[in-house]
């Protein structure tokens, strides 16, 4: 009689443990799962007699998982993720899925939208659904095919590729600058300072700014906004001084809405990735769209 190549415990018990460990609860797997947390804790115990170590840890504040437990988890989940995508790619063989795009508002807004429709122009069959957020390093929990933001390019499980170098600098409206006279960093600690607060923790501030340039200062005062957008907008109408990453917002600077100022300070550069999981096959849509934003970035 033919045997099976793998020596794997039940299917039913591995699901039940991912879910479980997934969720450190019994009670949500089973849930999840359409069973009783009853069920899940027998699956579990079964799994734990077959491979023969401890899995999770159990007292009465809940569960949490044993380094063995941890070490399955991890493998599962990274399994099941692959599976999930060869499927989900076999099931769409005969249709044409989106690719889905994960970037930030200010990115999306200022690069990303001028140039799409010259994508679709040279490849209308590919549509592109856009999740916008500035929580783009929350990624363990979000499936995108692909993803856009700053940083060193280096993310677990994640492959990047740069688009462009961004420069930053203060900006200003125009007439703001011919008011004031700025020829150093210091002198920006006497001007009214717009701050651009995220949730992202990557993304530079004026206190990051000051220190990169070796600017002595005490607490900065100044106009406090969490949407860059607006905080540009602000910024456009005369209000002050917001740093500006150069290349992202060359639509601004080109019309004469912005100007940078001419501060002799250390110069500053962030860049721009596309990235894409590791664990996930890319459909032969989103390679398309990928390469296509390599080449117009470059």
């Amino acid at each position: 009689m033919p045997t099976s190549p793998y020596n794997l415990p039940r299917l039913s018990a591995l699901t039940a443990f991912e879910a479980a460990a997934r969720h450190l609860s019994f009670k949500k797997a089973a849930q999840e799962l359409n069973v009783t947390p009853g069920a899940v804790s027998h699956q579990i115990r079964d799994l734990e007699s077959d491979i023969g170590v401890p899995l999770f840890l159990r007292s009465p504040q809940g569960v949490s998982l044993t380094p063995d437990g941890e070490s399955l988890y991890q493998t599962l989940t990274k399994s099941f993720s692959q599976i999930d995508s060869v499927v989900s790619r076999l099931r769409n063989k005969s249709s044409n899925p989106p690719v889905s795009l994960r970037l930030s508002t200010a990115f999306s807004s200022l690069w990303f939208a001028p140039r799409i429709s010259s994508f679709w122009k040279e490849y209308p069959q590919v549509r592109v659904d856009q999740h916008i957020t500035d929580d783009l390093y929350s990624l363990a929990h979000a499936k995108p095919d692909l993803c856009i933001h700053c940083g060193i390019g280096i993310w677990s499980s994640w492959h990047s590729e740069l688009l462009f170098a961004d420069p930053i600098l203060p900006v200003c409206h125009p007439d703001f600058a011919k008011e004031h006279a700025v020829t150093s960093p210091a002198d920006l600690l006497h001007l009214p300072l717009i701050h651009f607060e995220t949730i992202n923790p990557s993304w530079m501030g004026w206190e990051e700014w000051f220190q990169h340039a070796d600017v002595q200062r005490g607490e900065l005062s100044g106009i406090r906004i969490d949407n860059y957008l607006i905080a540009l907008q602000v910024a456009q109408d005369g209000h002050g001084v917001v740093l500006g990453w150069m290349n992202s917002i060359e639509p601004l600077i080109r019309n004469g809405s912005l100007v940078p100022l001419p501060v002799s300070s250390p110069s500053l550069t962030e860049y721009n990735y596309v990235s894409w999981s590791l664990e996930k096959e890319l459909s032969p849509s989103a390679i398309t769209f990928r390469d296509w934003l390599i080449r117009n970035a470059r």
